[in-house]
């Protein structure tokens, strides 16, 4: 079972992304901030991290910033803020953090 921290700041949608990660055998917890979900790492680092975009205080960008200054978890960006700018930044961190052996993905929605 895989220990599945998830950062977004509603608490629906987390709890939501929590139990059907839950039905496929995962423990998910959730963070709704990124300060939470950083301190959350600190005392248990998870196996993978969700984290949305668009955050008050602190945005998924700068908790990702935060994040890879001391951990290589691998991370999926769930947004509903399907730009350009936001796929081809997350294309950007996936290229380098594979030559660096972490992982990024991106997933919007697509209507």
């Amino acid at each position: 079972m895989s220990h599945i921290l998830i950062i977004d700041d509603s608490p629906p949608i987390a709890q939501l992304m929590r139990e059907m990660m839950s039905l496929i055998g995962h423990a998910g917890e959730t963070a709704n901030s990124g300060r939470e979900g950083l301190e959350r790492m600190r005392h248990q680092m998870p196996d993978l991290v969700l984290l949305d975009l668009m955050m008050p205080e602190m945005n998924g960008w700068e908790v990702y910033d935060e994040i890879r200054r001391f951990s290589r978890v691998p991370v999926i960006f769930i947004t509903a803020s399907d730009t350009p700018a936001n796929r081809n930044r997350a294309a950007a961190l996936g290229r380098a953090t594979h030559q660096q052996r972490g992982h990024v993905d991106f997933v919007a929605p697509t209507y």
